[in-house]
């Protein structure tokens, strides 16, 4: 919470129609252990036919908060 607070004072956060932008990126990595923690059945994306369609593993991910300074745009993690 204090980080939040520090960016607010240095750059604003950008907003469309009064709404805060966040961003959010994840990525999957295949695990050759079925049952281990964490582990679970994902779809695979992939357009290519040699692939299975369901995968065993982990998925990554994390959000941020767009900030704005100076005319460019900045990813917080939150």
């Amino acid at each position: 919470m204090i980080n939040l607070q520090i960016a607010l004072k240095v750059a604003p956060l950008t907003n469309v129609d009064d709404a805060i932008i966040l961003v959010g990126d994840g990525v999957k990595q295949a695990k050759d252990a079925r049952w281990m923690p964490g582990v679970k059945k994902h779809h695979q994306e992939s357009e290519n036919q040699s692939k299975a369609t369901y995968m065993f593993g982990h998925l990554f991910g994390s959000v941020g908060i767009l900030i704005s300074h100076t005319k460019k745009l900045f990813c917080l993690p939150a």
